[in-house]
């Protein structure tokens, strides 16, 4: 871990920190208008995430946002990798719950993630909680229309069933599983957090004695946005999503 977060911050060092904020002071035409567009993009973004985090949209990499410079409005585009995929199935798993990089939070400050963007994400949170029928009804067309990522996926699962049988199938599936064992546990461990300086491993601590416990929406928010800013895990992703800007 203290590898990890002292690379990623030299990485960090030869970055200015504060160049989306240069971006919007240079489309705004006053004091006044940059203050318009920074709220404008704060709450924007803070709805596009929650709602990425609830579909599980991954690939979050700086192409795949765009930036209306007539409002100040953040817009996501790219959803090819939903329902976590990015996690599951790509070489080098995404931990991140959601973009949450230090262009971004520098943007938002002196503040930070613990004013308007956190306000803004428990109150999405809280709207799609309390309309979650709708949304799983609406998702449910994915059940019976699947995405092409799976039926790829389930057609090469059955290639190799055709191919080698099921049993060499399931031996080379448990000798990768017992491969990977070690290192899935210290991936949980990360994406675990420090109870020294995690704010979501001491809520989670909260709960060790009852592993059913639902979150509140307050918990829930500050959980997604303590593991997004989490160096630990910034510094672990692939290169791509350039994490350090």
């Amino acid at each position: 871990k203290a590898q990890v977060q002292e690379e990623f911050n030299h990485i960090q060092s030869v970055i200015p920190v504060d160049l989306l904020r240069r971006a919007y002071y240079k489309i705004a035409n006053s004091h006044e208008g940059f203050y318009t567009l920074r709220q404008q993009f704060i709450t924007s973004y803070a709805v596009l995430c929650t709602s990425q985090y609830i579909l599980g949209i991954g690939d979050r990499h700086q192409s795949n946002f765009l930036i209306d410079t007539s409002s100040g409005h953040i817009i996501g585009i790219d959803f090819g990798s939903a329902f976590n995929a990015a996690t599951i199935h790509l070489p080098v798993p995404e931990l991140i719950p959601i973009r949450l990089t230090r262009q971004l939070t520098q943007l938002m400050s002196p503040i930070g993630t613990a004013g308007l963007f956190r306000a803004t994400m428990i109150h999405t949170m809280n709207a799609l909680r309390e309309n979650s029928n709708l949304l799983l009804s609406t998702m449910d067309v994915f059940i019976k229309e699947p995405l092409m990522e799976w039926m790829e996926h389930a057609l090469k699962t059955s290639k190799q069933v055709a191919q080698n049988g099921i049993s060499d199938l399931k031996l080379n599936s448990f000798l990768r599983s017992s491969n990977l064992k070690e290192a899935r546990r210290q991936m949980e461990k990360v994406v675990g957090g420090d109870q020294i300086d995690s704010k979501r491993a001491q809520i989670l601590l909260k709960y060790n004695s009852n592993r059913y416990h639902k979150l509140t929406v307050d918990e829930q928010i500050d959980c997604i946005i303590d593991q997004a800013t989490d160096v630990d895990i910034l510094g672990r992703s692939w290169a791509d999503l350039e994490t350090f800007m």
